[in-house]
C-alpha cells in the first residue's frame, strides 16, 4: 500500500505547479499524497484529481493591493515574512497538524515554517525543497538581492566576501524570527535554526527543484542536497487550453516574441506592455502580450494582426513556437523558457527574480535589467543581441538539455528512497 505524503507549499503558481506535479507523480506511483496549501488553489488541485488540505494564511492572487506589496522591489520579503507568515503561524500549525497526523512523511517549501515543526512534534521523516538556487544561500555563489546589481560582482571575489554578503542578510532578518522562535519554546521545543537560513532545510533530504543547468552542486551547500531537474506540471487539465485565436494567430505569420510577467509580478507592470509593444514594433516582430487579469496591463489599441493579448496562455505549448521570451524572471517561467530553447530577456522585480535572472544570464542566452530601467530604448538593442544566430543556438543547445531531464522521477525517486530508509 502507499504511503501517505504531505506536500506543503506557498506562494504563487511558481510555487504550487511544481509541488502539484510532483503530487501527481507520487499518486500515479500508488502513493496517498495530499497537497496542503492555500485555500485560493483548491479547485485548481481537486480539479486534477488530487487531494487537497487547506493551509493559512489564504493567498488571493486577485488581492491586488496585497500582490502588489508583497512584490515590493525592496520591503516585498519583509511584508511577505512579517505581515502575511508569522502572524498566521499558529494557523498555518494546527491545519498542518489535523492533515499530517497519519502522514508517512512531510515535503515543506522554503517558507511553510509550521511544516518542520510539525514533522517534529510527530516525529515524522521530512524533506525539504528549494525552488530556486538563491534559496540555498551558498558563499560560492553568492546571492543576488532586489536592488543590489553591485552583488553580481562578489562571485568573482571568492567565498570570502560571499560570507560578507550571507552576513549582511542574516543581520538584517535577524529580528524576523521572534515570533517563530517564541512559538517553539511555547510548544516545548529547542528555539532551532533560523528558518530563512540553515533551519529551512531538512536533516533528512534536501530537493533542489530547479533545472540543473543553472546551478550545480556547491561546498557549502547541504550535503543531503538532491538536483532534481524542475518538475513540470504538464498540460493535461482543461484549463491549458490555447485561447480562442491564438492557435491560428501563430499559424497565420513568423514565430513572435512573447511578453509575461508570471502569476504575481503582472499586478505591478507599471509601462511594461506599452514599452513592450513598442519593442515588438521597433524590431518589426509579432508580439503575444500575457496582461494577466489586470485591465490597465492592455495597452491602448494594441489588436493587429501583428499583436495578439490575451491574459494568459501555456507556456509548454507557447514557447516553442516564439522567437525569444521577455518577462520578470519567476523559476516556473524561466524554466519552461530553458526547456523551450529560446533567448530570454529578464525585466526582475523582486524576491528570487534578479538571482535567476543573473543565473540565466550565466548561461548564455540571456540578459536582464532592473523593471524599473525597462523601455523600449534598452530592451530593442538586448533583444537584438539575442536575436543573434549564435545565441539562438546555444538556447537551442540547452533547451535539450533541460528537456532530457525528469523533475518529476527524480524528485518521487528520492522522496521514495527516503521513505525507504527511515
Amino acid at each position: 500500500m502507499g504511503k501517505r505524503i504531505i506536500l506543503t507549499t506557498f506562494g504563487s503558481f511558481g510555487d504550487i505547479n511544481p509541488y502539484l506535479a510532483i503530487t501527481l507523480g507520487l499518486k500515479e506511483r500508488g502513493h496517498r499524497p495530499v497537497l496542503a496549501t492555500s485555500e485560493f488553489y483548491r479547485s485548481r488541485i481537486e480539479g486534477m484529481g488530487v487531494e487537497f488540505h487547506p493551509v493559512r494564511p489564504d493567498i488571493d492572487l486577485e488581492d491586488i493591493d496585497a500582490i502588489r506589496r508583497i512584490m515590493h522591489e525592496w520591503k516585498g520579503p519583509q511584508v511577505l515574512v512579517r505581515e502575511y507568515l508569522l502572524p498566521h503561524l499558529y494557523d498555518s500549525y494546527n491545519d498542518l497538524l489535523e492533515v499530517a497526523r497519519d502522514a508517512d512523511l512531510i515535503l515543506t517549501h522554503p517558507i511553510t515554517y509550521a511544516g518542520p515543526i510539525v514533522a517534529e512534534k510527530y516525529n515524522i521523516p521530512w524533506a525539504s525543497a528549494v525552488i530556486a538556487p538563491i534559496s540555498l544561500f551558498s558563499a560560492y555563489d553568492p546571492p543576488i538581492f532586489p536592488g543590489t546589481p553591485w552583488m553580481t560582482g562578489f562571485a568573482r571575489l571568492g567565498p570570502a566576501a560571499g560570507r560578507i554578503v550571507l552576513d549582511l542578510s542574516r543581520l538584517y532578518t535577524r529580528h524576523w524570527m521572534k515570533p517563530l522562535y517564541r512559538f517553539r519554546r511555547d510548544l516545548g521545543l529547542a528555539r532551532g535554526q533560523n528558518p530563512i537560513f540553515e533551519g529551512q532545510y531538512s536533516p533528512y533530504m534536501v530537493l533542489a527543484l530547479f533545472p540543473e543547468v543553472l546551478a550545480g552542486p556547491q561546498p557549502d551547500w547541504p550535503h543531503n542536497t538532491v538536483v532534481c531537474g524542475y518538475p513540470f506540471l504538464e498540460e493535461i487539465h482543461d484549463e491549458w487550453k490555447m485561447p480562442e485565436g491564438l492557435h491560428q494567430f501563430l499559424e497565420d505569420g513568423p514565430p513572435p516574441i512573447v511578453f509575461t510577467l508570471g502569476s504575481s509580478a503582472v499586478v505591478e507592470a507599471g509601462a511594461f506592455y506599452s514599452e513592450s509593444l513598442e519593442v515588438a514594433r521597433s524590431l518589426g516582430s509579432r508580439a503575444i502580450l500575457l496582461t494577466g487579469p489586470v485591465e490597465e496591463n492592455v495597452p491602448q489599441k494594441p489588436h493587429s494582426s501583428e499583436v495578439f493579448v490575451c491574459q494568459f496562455a501555456p507556456y509548454s505549448m507557447l514557447f516553442p513556437r516564439c522567437r525569444a521570451v521577455v518577462s520578470s524572471a519567476g523559476m516556473g517561467t524561466i524554466s519552461e523558457g530553458l526547456r523551450a530553447g529560446r533567448p530570454m530577456l529578464l525585466a526582475t522585480y523582486s524576491h528570487d527574480q534578479p538571482d535567476n535572472a543573473d543565473h540565466v544570464r550565466r548561461l548564455g542566452m540571456s540578459e536582464y535589467v532592473n523593471r524599473r530601467l525597462y523601455n523600449a530604448k534598452r530592451a530593442v538593442p538586448l533583444l537584438k543581441k539575442l536575436l543573434d544566430e549564435g545565441v539562438r543556438a546555444k538556447a537551442e543547445e540547452i533547451g535539450i538539455r533541460v528537456s532530457s531531464e525528469d523533475g518529476v522521477a527524480k524528485a518521487c525517486d528520492a522522496l521514495e528512497k527516503l521513505l525507504n530508509e527511515a
